[in-house]
């Protein structure tokens, strides 16, 4: 694709044609044309399934150490030539999706791509998003490296489970987003807000300079704002960034068991420095967790979850009715052996391996309501 601020119209796979627009940032504007997908922790190291929210794909920031660089279709246009898709229409379909539905997991904005970027400010799909979810009650958790506007924290003090994670990069290999004293700053706020805020260390490669420094830097700035939780989550390498982590320290790195071309850190590895982590954090009071793997979360975290508060699975009636938790649910459908929302294959071993889809929810809804789960 040529430079995408001379592009007048922008040509897609499968023969689409869309005007390019330039203002904040050159896009395109679609509609989506098929329900919402996306149910499930196989792209991101959530314990238990979440409703992905992704308005926007493409990113301005463009991190070198993004997980998306490498993947097709819209997201190479995002990731490589920087055009970032807007889809316009998004929260009408996530309202006519929760209509849908009787069972529910909580909604995440956005795994994929960051929701409160600049192009947010003009079309403000963020702020339509968050209140369909306080409308049903939804339980919510937002994940950015930006700041997030004030209209979505008021609104999010209405929800009777929600998270804030702000992402850093300790080691500072980030795109143009707010300093991350900035962010700490912000997640203070947030903190005095009342809400809950996780500070989220990633990605953590193994091999950079002096980490104990970094990170020993880092749980000071997070100890002088009395915060009191991190979570850290370890890079994973696609082809694409192979040449740059993976080939300086092999050794470092394993392949990843279930996908082809794509490495992660090697568990030994994972190990010391989730180890390293705890001893620093630890000695300054701030609760860690671990994103991912439930064994170090089990050796090294300071819940059963990563978090130290829950997002449980949510259910209703009917659809006029708000969703309200499941009651005993533990939000950790990866470890959960009680299964008290009556759902089995949400901790049976295809959940660990196969993406849910929109209609197994439908389904699971449609059996809530004939009492068919629960008592």
């Amino acid at each position: 694709m040529a430079k995408v601020e001379k592009l007048t119209r922008a040509e897609l796979p499968g023969g689409s044609s869309h005007p390019v627009h330039q203002q904040p940032c050159p896009h395109i504007c679609r509609e989506i044309e098929r329900p919402l997908q996306g149910w499930s922790p196989v792209h991101q190291p959530e314990p238990a399934p979440r409703l992905e929210l992704t308005p926007y794909i493409g990113c301005v920031a463009g991190c070198g150490f993004c997980f998306l660089n490498g993947y097709p279709g819209l997201y190479r246009l995002g990731q490589e030539d920087k055009l970032i898709t807007v889809y316009k229409n998004y929260s009408h379909h996530l309202k006519k999706t929760l209509e849908k539905l009787r069972v529910a997991p909580p909604a995440i904005l956005s795994p994929y791509t960051d929701p409160f970027q600049p192009i947010n400010d003009r079309y403000g799909l963020a702020e339509e998003l968050v209140k369909e979810c306080v409308l049903v009650n939804l339980p919510l958790e937002i994940i950015t490296r930006y700041h997030i506007p004030d209209e979505i924290l008021a609104m999010m003090e209405y929800l009777p489970a929600s998270r804030v994670q702000v992402s850093i990069d300790p080691f500072e290999r980030e795109g143009p987003v707010p300093h991350y004293r900035e962010r700490l700053d912000f997640m203070e706020r947030i903190d005095q807000l009342g809400l809950d805020v996780v500070v989220r260390l990633d990605p953590i490669f193994p091999g950079e300079e002096n980490p104990e420094g970094v990170l020993a830097n880092m749980a000071t700035e997070i100890a002088l704002r009395e915060l009191d939780q991190v979570v850290i989550g370890f890079g994973r390498i696609n082809s694409n960034l192979h040449s740059r982590f993976v080939e300086p320290a092999p050794e470092l790195y394993e392949k990843h068991p279930d996908r082809d071309n794509c490495w992660l850190v090697a568990s030994g590895e994972r190990r010391r420095l989730s180890k390293l982590a705890k001893g620093i954090f630890s000695s300054r009071g701030i609760n860690i967790g671990i994103l991912g793997f439930s064994s170090l979360q089990e050796e090294f975290g300071d819940f059963k979850t990563p978090f130290k508060n829950t997002l449980p699975l949510s259910e209703r009636e009917s659809s006029g009715e708000k969703f309200q938790p499941v009651e005993r649910c533990p939000g950790n459908c990866r470890v959960c052996s009680e299964s008290v929302c009556g759902i089995g294959r949400l901790f049976e071993s295809p959940y660990r391996a196969e993406r849910l889809k929109a209609s197994d929810w439908e389904r699971w809804s449609e059996q809530r309501l004939q009492g068919e789960l629960l008592n």
